[in-house]
């Protein structure tokens, strides 16, 4: 499961994991995704996206800030369809990121290398995941 925690909020983060796997970069994956604001759950939500959605996921976070990605990563997905970014801090790589999705709309702020941490967290998860399905 990956973690990745408010910066400047304690007890506000998001966890994503990877459930179920189906080979093929066109088939999907069982997702499970949780939002807690101030140690309270705000979003739980179990949802399928396609293998190729999750691969672009786990680059954009593991590899962040993309700079071809200009602030904004999107997919055709109906659930977390949508992450942006602003850089609130330049001397600390202080990012503000909004969540959106069919029904989530959220903020965190973290650090840049928190969120690749968070990326390398789900890729290990998918590398693991893949190896045995």
């Amino acid at each position: 499961m990956a973690i990745l925690k408010d910066a400047k909020q304690n007890g506000n983060y998001v966890e994503l994991s990877i459930k179920r796997h189906i080979p093929g970069e066109s088939e999907g994956s069982r997702m499970y995704f949780q939002y807690v604001e101030l140690n309270r759950m705000q979003y739980e939500l179990e949802f399928g996206w396609t293998n190729m959605v999750v691969e672009s996921y786990i680059e954009a976070t593991s590899q962040f800030p993309l700079p071809q990605l200009h602030g904004l990563y999107s997919s055709f997905e109906k659930h977390l369809y949508e992450l942006s970014w602003i850089n609130m801090d330049m001397s600390n790589d202080q990012y503000k990121l909004h969540f959106y999705g069919s029904d989530q709309d959220f903020e965190l702020i973290a650090l840049a290398e928190d969120i690749r941490t968070f990326g390398n967290d789900l890729n290990a998860e998918w590398q693991h995941i893949i190896s045995i399905s």
